[in-house]
């Protein structure tokens, strides 16, 4: 009986074949295969160490590769950059509770498909470069209310599609760079009270746009490459008192007016 009673104990202490740390191995054998690669946590207040960072960016995965993805309880950043993966994807991945970061540049990601999605927890940055998402697609903000980073640079977000910022109101961070953004669509911004960093490069806007602006008073870069702004950009600025970094490359602004804004502005830094 002593013998069967400690074999119970041993049995009782194992981990079962179909528990997270098989889970864990499993998924890691598939990424591998792929060509991606797994980063798991190396801390001591935890009895294993669990996948934390996926990247299979640059491969050939699905939506079907990656259908196990909430079973990693501890996952906090995905790389899913150029891969097959589409907006059908969106209900596996909410169910990451403790997600922190995604990237799903050049994906297939593209309208709105939120069959069963449910609202992202701790999502911070949300990256969306180069894909077809459009204003609908835009409707994905409404489950990541605690984004504070996002990324819209090339795709096919219009003034209407900035709406739907209004799920984001933690954003410091945000790229509009070649989208079809105007002057019009920069009033659709004005819950965004504590953006810092904000991206227009070759979006369709001119000087007008900064009086649209005025109420990000904790802007601190602000990129206006590839814009037609003019020299009326140094009488614009005047409300942006903690502006620090102001790019203007490939804009109409002259040699005088440059000379300008160093001169009125001295701790701003111009870059052209």
């Amino acid at each position: 009986m002593h013998h069967v009673a400690i074999m119970l104990m041993l049995l009782s202490q194992a981990a079962p074949a179909d528990g997270p740390a098989a889970s864990d191995a499993a998924f890691e054998a598939r990424v591998e295969a792929l060509g991606g690669r797994v980063h798991r946590a190396d801390s001591p207040a935890l009895e294993r160490r669990p996948i934390t960072k996926v990247s299979l960016a640059d491969t050939k995965a699905t939506n079907d590769d990656i259908e196990l993805i909430d079973k990693l309880p501890h996952l906090l950043w995905l790389d899913l950059e150029n891969t097959r993966v589409n907006e059908a994807a969106w209900a596996v991945m909410s169910r990451c509770k403790v997600l922190d970061v995604l990237n799903l540049s050049g994906t297939a990601i593209s309208s709105a498909d939120y069959e069963g999605v449910r609202k992202f927890d701790a999502l911070q940055m949300l990256v969306l470069y180069d894909t077809d998402i459009d204003d609908a697609g835009l409707g994905i903000l409404a489950m990541t209310p605690t984004v504070t980073v996002l990324n819209l640079e090339k795709t096919r977000v219009t003034d209407e599609g900035l709406l739907h910022l209004r799920h984001v109101p933690r954003l410091v961070g945000l790229n509009l760079a070649d989208t079809g953004v105007t002057n019009a669509g920069l009033t659709h911004l004005k819950p965004l009270r504590r953006l810092e960093r904000l991206t227009l490069r070759g979006a369709q806007m001119d000087d007008r746009a900064l009086a649209d602006l005025d109420f990000a008073k904790e802007l601190r870069t602000l990129r206006l490459d590839e814009t037609p702004v003019t020299d009326r950009i140094v009488e614009e600025l005047g409300p942006f008192t903690k502006l620090e970094t102001l790019s203007i490359t490939g804009t109409l602004v002259s040699e005088k007016g440059l000379a300008e804004l160093r001169a009125r502005y001295p701790n701003l830094a111009v870059e052209r």
